[in-house]
């Protein structure tokens, strides 16, 4: 007989549990909703100030990866040019000394 109402009383609490997943599942969804912040109406003012700090510091991160990212792409960009130029300027010098060397033969001539 005990062993039955254990049973019982075990398939009441499986029950119950059941019973109260769409409330916890509701609850976890609005628990969700109020950290990503999707529904501050509902928040308490608490939990909006922590979301509010919370959300700076994320701003404060992406700026400051935003500024790295561009930093590097400009010291790339600043590389490129200096080869760039120092690539232009070398074929000038080399195309200058062998038209100064024709002109030379040519005179000699």
């Amino acid at each position: 007989m005990e062993k039955i109402e254990m049973a019982d009383l075990g398939d009441r609490k499986s029950n119950q549990e059941i019973d109260n997943c769409p409330v916890r599942i509701q609850s976890r969804r609005q628990f969700y909703r109020n950290i990503m912040g999707e529904s501050p109406e509902n928040m308490p003012e608490k939990d909006l100030k922590n979301l509010k700090s919370k959300l700076k510091k994320d701003f404060i991160t992406i700026r400051s990866k935003k500024n790295e990212l561009l930093f590097a792409e400009i010291e790339y960009m600043q590389k490129r040019m200096l080869s760039a130029q120092t690539t232009y300027s070398c074929s000038i010098s080399e195309d200058f000394c062998q038209k100064r060397k024709q002109i030379r033969s040519e005179a000699a001539d």
